[in-house]
């Protein structure tokens, strides 16, 4: 069963009276200016919001949209795809978070609505040097993760996108946009992981973006070496010693998974040091990927009892190593 985040989007078109010789004649068009005013609402949900967290905080559709999400991006497009108007709100900024209202000419539109709880970059490939900054087509429009170049790390969050149709007339409009899911979640789980600060997880994803115009993710693969040429993912939960849980934004190619062990300078541990690569490990949108294993090798005098909750959708997808 899939999980939607549904945004309901209200549109309210009134006609503005015009004085014209031949009205059935001259309709509006962006040619004549004429403009009708166009009020968004994503203040509130339809539907159950997927639980991420059996004792979190997120969860109801009666949750304010503010505890859901904190950044909310709606850019808006001609029927061509050449960019009209981007809105960014911020929930602890933006009075009436997600509530805007604008004018727009008669006619088709296409719009993109994406969210996150953590900070989106929303962006355009070969943008010409001479055209204004931010105004780049539907077809060249991504949405990435803020990479942390210093450490490496990219910051991948829970994130949601939806790219409609609509139209602006004389009459009243209403449209339910239901927000996807976009992201996969990765588990996992060493069984016999040390009680140790530098213990690590990490992939061979270079970087990503998400691309609404083609619905899939840009991947870059790196060669399957050891760390550091591997990235770390931030916002990864340590639920525990020996479990690990990450958002991944790329649900579209395979890619490895390295676990690794660095005990750092103690010379009594450092032969403790360890590192093992999962190759062609795959997430997919809204279900969870679940690794488990032995990084030093199965102790089989001991008795390991492994039970799995799924809080996403029906199906785990299980990899032992």
């Amino acid at each position: 069963m899939k999980h939607y985040l549904s945004v309901l989007l209200l549109v309210c078109c009134a006609l503005f009276s015009c004085k014209k010789d031949n009205p059935a004649t001259q309709p509006p068009t962006p040619e004549n200016k004429a403009r009708y005013p166009v009020s968004f609402n994503v203040s509130d949900f339809t539907q159950t919001v997927s639980d991420l967290k059996k004792s979190g905080d997120i969860n109801a559709k009666d949750d304010s949209l503010v505890y859901k999400l904190n950044y909310l991006y709606i850019i808006v497009y001609d029927s061509a795809g050449n960019w009209l108007k981007e809105i960014i709100q911020q929930a602890w900024v933006t009075p009436n978070f997600g509530v805007y209202g604008d004018t727009l000419a008669a006619g088709n539109y296409k719009i993109m609505v994406a969210g996150s709880k953590s900070y989106l970059q929303v962006n355009g490939l070969d943008i010409n040097p001479a055209d204004p900054p931010g105004q780049y087509s539907f077809s060249q429009t991504f949405v990435s993760f803020l990479k942390n170049a210093a450490v490496a790390d990219i910051s991948v969050d829970d994130f949601f996108c939806k790219t409609a149709t609509f139209s602006v007339t004389s009459s009243t409009n209403h449209f339910d946009i239901n927000l996807e899911r976009k992201v996969g979640m990765l588990e996992v789980n060493v069984l016999d992981a040390p009680d140790d600060p530098y213990f690590d997880i990490a992939t061979s994803i270079e970087g990503y973006k998400y691309f609404p115009a083609v619905d899939t993710s840009l991947y870059l693969r790196r060669s399957s070496v050891i760390p550091p040429v591997f990235t770390k993912l931030a916002y990864s939960q340590k639920l525990s010693t020996t479990k690990w849980l990450m958002y991944v934004l790329n649900t579209t190619e395979p890619f490895d998974v390295v676990i690794n062990s660095n005990y750092g300078d103690n010379e009594s541990v450092t032969t403790n040091s360890q590192y093992k690569v999962i190759h062609n490990v795959r997430c997919y949108r809204n279900k969870k990927t679940i690794l488990t294993g032995y990084l030093y090798g199965r102790k089989d005098s001991v008795d390991v009892d492994i039970t799995i909750s799924d809080q996403w959708d029906s199906t785990n997808v299980e990899i032992p190593f």
